[in-house]
């Protein structure tokens, strides 16, 4: 199961939160939607916790932004449980923001 949070910002700050997974045939499903009013540990380890108390199980890897309050929230929650990863779409998309927009090809 793959795990991935998207924010997206709305006219008066409130953060939407999407928990999505992949399944082995590669189709996303969206299993959470949460609106925050601050990214930040204390909203996002609110998050896991209901997620987890709708009865899904923890998943076995996490893709992030890199977002530290999400990150923090995801090794108080579950610890070495889950394996934590940076999404490449949003590495590479600071990347470009950073060091200007160039064609990044991975083989």
């Amino acid at each position: 199961m793959l795990s991935k949070k998207t924010i997206e910002k709305t006219k008066d700050n409130t953060c939407l939160a999407l928990i999505t997974s992949v399944n082995k045939n590669g189709r996303t499903s969206l299993l959470a939607a949460a609106l925050m009013s601050k990214e930040n540990k204390i909203n996002y380890e609110f998050l896991l916790k209901c997620y987890e108390s709708i009865g899904f199980r923890r998943p076995l890897t996490v893709l992030t932004d890199q977002h530290l309050g999400l990150i923090s929230a995801i090794k108080e929650q579950w610890g070495n449980y889950v394996k934590h990863h940076l999404c490449l779409f949003h590495v590479y998309r600071d990347i470009q923001k950073r060091l200007g927009n160039f064609d990044l090809k991975i083989n």
